[in-house]
Parts: C-alpha cells; structure tokens; sequence
C-alpha cells in the first residue's frame, strides 16, 4: 500500500479525506482531531517515522 491509500484507511476516519481535522467520527471523539494539512511546513518533510509515531500516541503535540 502507498501512503494515500494507508491514510484513508488508518487516518481518514477522524482527520478526514483531506487532512483537515473534520472525519465523520471527529465529533464522536473526546478531543478534536488536529488539522494535517501543514506538517511540511510546521516540521519540514519527510516526517522521521519517529515523529510520526509520537503525534499518533500523543506524546508530541501536532
């Protein structure tokens, strides 16, 4: 699988088809999930699978 595709089933769920934070289960949630359109310029790209990791278990703010 490719990244897109990994994303839409993994990720799209709650941050939504297109990174914004806005999936159909994101109002089921307790905390918002945040918008992941602008990684790139916030942490610069690629993302070390490290960083990654630590946004999805939430030991580094998005």
């Amino acid at each position: 699988m490719r990244g897109r595709e990994l994303y839409l089933r993994y990720c799209a769920a709650c941050h939504g088809n297109d990174a914004d934070g806005r999936g159909p289960v994101a109002k089921d949630l307790k905390a918002s999930p945040p918008d992941l359109r602008y990684l790139g310029e916030r942490y610069g790209m690629p993302l070390p699978i490290g960083t990654i990791a630590r946004f999805i278990d939430g030991r580094q703010d998005v």
